[in-house]
């Protein structure tokens, strides 16, 4: 009988564990994003069901949604057994879905932000800066990854005749220091966005006696701050975890990214919907009120910023 060497039964005993801990965050993530929609889906039929189509309601869904997708994927590949290719197809896909997930829900936060200050330009150039930045880095590190993957999978190919667990598929992402400059560049950028909330927040609730925009600030204000300790914590994991664990918290960041967006848009509908009811149906005209329910041209800053954007 060949017995393995010490080192080797302690790197495997490890990944084991770590792989444990990495479908443990897994589990928790989709248990709470399942548990948040059971729990909300009465308000999305009451207040969503019925709106008009528009680019802010196509972002509602995506980022609803395909978090449920991102889930089912990552289940095929953390739990079932799949063959090498079925692998290669399997997670660049679950890859490419979260990063749609993530950047539909960044997309609701800048615009939520940039309606709040009255669509100024310099608010403009801000946030283009942080768009630039932020989807641009993470959508060129997920194809730099998903490139990597059919030449990293190669010394795999003696199992293409049986199956085996997804998680064992290398993903190369590149150089460390591209991955930490990602990361602290989406930490400042949300950093940006809780300032500007935060600003804006203290200006207005002292002007406004609408307890909704009341709750608004105080909600956005309190998840941006939780997406921006995830931000902090991904950036810690990029720097001290080890490669099975390096993306282990990106679940969990999917999960919050959609709960807390929804709570937005759904307090948003609902005090549209209200106001339908009291004043008549709210219309939007053009592209330039996709994300207020006024025309713009008609509304100045501080009304705009008080009635926001569905």
């Amino acid at each position: 009988m060949v017995v393995a060497p010490l080192d080797f039964q302690n790197a495997l005993v490890t990944h084991f564990w770590y792989e444990r801990l990495d479908i443990c965050l897994y589990l928790a993530s989709s248990t709470l994003l399942t548990h948040d929609y059971i729990c909300t889906v009465g308000s999305e039929i009451k207040y969503v069901w019925s709106s008009p189509w528009s680019i802010g309601l196509i972002l509602f869904y995506i980022n609803r949604y395909l978090p449920f997708v991102y889930f089912i994927l990552i289940s095929f590949g953390k739990v079932s057994l799949m063959t090498v290719r079925e692998c290669i197809w399997v997670t660049p896909l679950t890859l490419w879905t979260v990063t749609a997930s993530l950047l539909a829900s960044q997309a609701v936060v800048i615009l939520r932000t940039y309606a709040i200050w009255g669509c100024r330009r310099l608010i403009f150039y801000v946030l283009a800066a942080w768009v630039i930045i932020f989807p641009g880095s993470l959508i060129v590190l997920v194809a730099k990854a998903t490139a990597s993957i059919p030449k990293t999978s190669k010394a795999l190919t003696v199992f293409n005749n049986r199956k085996l667990n997804c998680s064992i598929v290398p993903v190369d992402v590149g150089d460390v220091i591209i991955v930490l400059v990602h990361y602290l560049m989406t930490f400042l950028g949300e950093f940006a966005i809780v300032t500007l909330t935060a600003i804006k927040a203290h200006e207005h609730v002292r002007n406004t006696s609408c307890s909704w925009i009341d709750q608004l600030y105080r909600n956005g204000i309190f998840q941006c701050g939780c997406i921006l300790l995830l931000s902090l914590l991904n950036l810690f994991m990029a720097y001290v975890a080890p490669n099975e664990l390096k993306t282990s918290i990106l679940p969990l960041q999917c999960t919050f990214h959609s709960i807390f967006c929804s709570r937005v848009v759904f307090l948003l509908f609902k005090n549209r919907t209200i106001r339908g009811q009291r004043d008549g149906p709210v219309t939007n005209s053009g592209s330039s009120a996709i994300f207020t329910t006024v025309p713009l041209q008609t509304t100045d800053s501080q009304e705009r910023a008080y009635i926001e954007w569905v």
